[in-house]
């Protein structure tokens, strides 16, 4: 039963055309070769198991079964390091002119085409009745769309394109999904973080990993922005953050099944923190780039805002090391940040400090002005504010002391780059480092000519409380609609996987002396039999049978006008191709 105007379902072509194509057909070739490994290792355990219960021993067969397990170790061995530097390489999904930090993004799952036609087809036959025939072009467009899926493009065609997949999913899932028609389906995927595959019969499984995939793609799409130059590819890449973060919440909240480790609730956790905080470094970078140089109020904002980022790398760094599935360099670039953002908050405390104070503030005795209070609030308590306002000196020296702690923090975060191989290969890195090491420098050499980094005073923390709240942007599933592909089913409430029918009956009816049916009909698409006359009770018919046919016309999609005119244009006598669901009560109440 083919159907106009269906959306046609393009991807991209990723497998040859780019850097992060190339990775995901790597990708997908180490997964298989590492599943195929597996199973042949399990192979030989088990036949070397089997030997070693015998009780004569082959030791000749034994060893070489032992000789074969350690290949295929070492060989795996080979393919995980590969998949982790897979992992690790951040220059895959980054701009290549980027000028800051690289971002974390995660790689799309991956999977393997399934076999569902036939399983449709008798689902389609045994439920509906119908000839599965009819729609052959409806099930290759599903099957279409589930393979090019695979390859989204990195942008909103992408996106759509796997909320597409998913609400056809959905739509399936009401039509033909019951407990046992699809149990001999698996749906395979291979886990994002780990690459170990598992697979489920649940169109639940299925859904869940359409999601995290369309997740995935936010990252992708967030790290490919060029978000500290350009303000319009800044705002996109806090709203791809955003709406991945949602996704992640809603996912970690919504699976019940123990369906992969991506999919538990701990992972998606550190997913969800992870860009949650990369959302909230791209809006400090950019606010940071749009401040004012000569406005303490906005330095003392972005003072806070970098202590609070700063912490917050830190907890991520540990909850990200506690996780086994998460790639060791992505621990290392948490840390590198916390130390960096510590830097700067510790550059803006000195700013402010060196920023003219209230001249007319002399009495240490006095209270501290609100102005002056706001001002400094950021770095001290309330009663050492007033002895600093009233020394320029003791400012000067504590913003010295605040700038040198800055140099020294961002050597130790140097020297944490360094230690990781994925990160020191990465030139932004080095240069944002560097390039800020210089301007703290620069500000130092010009208050303090010696810039003696041994003589370091005391500085004290700097408060990060700040008033600002992490936005999370839900599933966008309203903004993606689609066409049911098995519309030609009929409607979804009438034709659906709950609602069981008996095979088709065919009834001839003799027209009354008045030209009478005895029965009353009522709906559209489909119309059924409401009210049955007292004579044709015993003419094999019941309210809530559904018609599907009159004589050699299909009317199950007509709507009531149409199926009228071709009861009253039949002869002295009517055929009609009934429809009678198990519940009939189901029917008369759904139309």
């Amino acid at each position: 039963m083919k159907e106009e105007n269906l959306d046609q379902f393009v991807s991209s072509d990723p497998m040859r055309a780019t850097l992060r194509g190339a990775a995901q057909a790597k990708r997908q070739h180490l997964n298989r070769q590492i599943f195929k490994n597996l199973r042949l290792r399990d192979g030989a355990e088990k036949m070397l198991q089997a030997t070693e219960g015998q009780l004569v021993n082959n030791k000749k067969v034994q060893d070489t079964l032992r000789l074969e397990i350690s290949f295929y170790d070492s060989r795996l061995e080979v393919l995980y390091n590969e998949l982790a530097n897979l992992k690790s390489s951040f220059d895959i999904y980054q701009s290549a002119t980027r000028t800051g930090f690289p971002m974390i993004a995660i790689s799309l799952k991956d999977t393997v085409d399934i076999e569902w036609r036939e399983a449709i087809e008798d689902f389609i036959e045994t439920h509906y009745h119908e000839n599965p025939e009819q729609f052959r072009d409806e099930i290759e467009r599903l099957i279409e769309l589930r393979q090019v899926m695979q390859t989204p493009e990195r942008n909103e065609k992408g996106v759509k394109l796997l909320y597409e997949y998913y609400h056809h999913l959905t739509l399936v899932e009401k039509r033909m999904f019951t407990n046992k028609s699809f149990a001999g389906i698996q749906f395979v995927w291979f886990d994002s973080l780990t690459a170990h595959q598992t697979s489920s019969s649940s169109l639940t499984y299925e859904k869940a990993n359409v999601l995290f995939n369309i997740g995935v793609l936010w990252t992708q799409i967030a790290a490919k922005k060029e978000f500290n130059t350009e303000m319009k590819s800044a705002q996109e890449a806090i709203n791809a953050l955003q709406k991945a973060v949602g996704i992640f919440t809603y996912l970690k909240q919504s699976v019940r099944e123990n369906l992969s480790k991506d999919l538990t609730p701990n992972v998606l956790e550190v997913l969800v923190d992870i860009f949650k905080v990369q959302a909230h470094e791209c809006i400090l970078n950019w606010d940071m780039r749009e401040s004012d140089n000569e406005d303490v109020e906005c330095y003392n904002i972005l003072a806070r805002e970098a202590a609070q980022l700063s912490g917050r790398y830190e907890v991520l760094k540990e909850s990200m090391s506690e996780t086994a599935s998460i790639p060791p360099s992505w621990c290392t670039l948490a840390e590198v940040k916390s130390l960096h953002f510590k830097a700067i908050a510790h550059y803006y405390a000195a700013l402010i400090l060196l920023q003219n104070y209230d001249p007319d503030f002399t009495d240490c005795d006095h209270d501290v002005s609100g102005t002056e209070e706001k001002r400094l609030s950021t770095l001290v308590e309330l009663n050492k504010i007033a002895t600093w306002l009233m020394n320029e000196d003791s400012r000067t020296d504590k913003a010295k002391s605040h700038l040198k702690k800055a140099i020294v923090t961002e050597k130790e975060a140097l020297q944490v780059a360094s230690n990781d191989r994925f990160i020191t290969r990465l030139e932004c890195i080095q240069k944002v480092l560097n390039t800020f090491s210089s301007q703290i420098k620069n500000k130092l050499s010009s208050v303090d000519i010696s810039g003696d980094l041994d003589l370091i005073a005391s500085v004290d923390d700097i408060n990060c409380s700040t008033d600002r709240k992490d936005k999370v942007i839900g599933p966008e599933f309203t903004k993606y609609n689609v066409k049911d592909i098995f519309a030609g089913l009929g409607p979804l409430n009438v034709f659906n996987a709950k609602i069981a029918y008996h095979p088709p009956k065919t009834v001839t009816i003799t027209r009354d002396e008045q030209g009478g049916l005895g029965i009353s009909i009522r709906g559209s698409g489909p119309t059924i039999i409401c009210k049955i006359s007292p004579k044709r009770q015993h003419a094999g018919i019941q309210a809530g049978d559904i018609i599907m046919a009159i004589g050699s016309h299909k009317v199950k999609c007509l709507n009531h006008k149409q199926v009228s005119r071709i009861i009253q244009e039949s002869g002295q006598s009517v055929t009609l191709t009934l429809l009678s669901a198990v519940s009939p009560s189901v029917i008369l109440h759904a139309l």
